[in-house]
């Protein structure tokens, strides 16, 4: 993976499973409906301009945080299991893929996971981590019952975006523009 991150949306059209063209030089085009599960590795963080739920509902971060030190690293053991446990395994998946199927859903993401999913979010999402961090409290419309509330100066969208740009610029973030804001 790119340090610099990925394009979102052709990410969430290869891994919806809808079909996707596919244009052959000086053959006609024929469309692809892709069946398989993607498997990113990468050693920096993975920063997305698109902070959907589309597009965060199709991950699941798995931190790495043990690393094999060198003394105990089995030189070919991807050969040795597969030439003697191979069976194992594929006896070890069916069994998951039965309990699933049973199930009906995954269960639910394991906590490290989630942490790591909430961790990237932040990370991609200047907005999101401000309030994290700053704990703004966010009203939205449909809270708000009866006349609107006079609010004070320092809840004006003015000065909630300054608030917003000094966090940015204090932690060496690019803050969005206003409009987007």
């Amino acid at each position: 993976m790119p340090s610099k991150g990925f394009d979102a949306n052709l990410f969430k059209s290869m891994v919806s499973g809808d079909a996707l063209p596919i244009d052959r030089k000086y053959l006609s085009p024929i469309s692809y409906a892709p069946q398989a599960h993607w498997i990113l590795c990468t050693n920096h963080d993975q920063k997305s301009a698109d902070n959907t739920l589309g597009f965060w509902r199709r991950m699941a971060i798995v931190p790495f945080t043990h690393q094999v030190a060198e003394a105990d690293v089995i030189p070919g053991l991807d050969r040795k299991i597969i030439a003697s446990e191979l069976n194992l395994f594929l006896d070890w998946c069916l069994v998951g893929l039965q309990r699933l199927l049973a199930r009906g859903k995954l269960p639910e993401e394991p906590t490290a996971i989630q942490e790591a999913k909430k961790q990237a979010e932040l990370a991609s999402d200047t907005v999101k981590a401000w309030i994290e961090e700053d704990g703004v409290k966010v009203v939205t419309p449909s809270a708000l019952t009866g006349t609107r509330p006079a609010f004070p100066r320092e809840l004006r969208k003015d000065d909630v975006f300054k608030r917003y740009v000094d966090w940015c610029v204090k932690g060496r973030l690019r803050p969005l523009a206003c409009q987007a804001f």
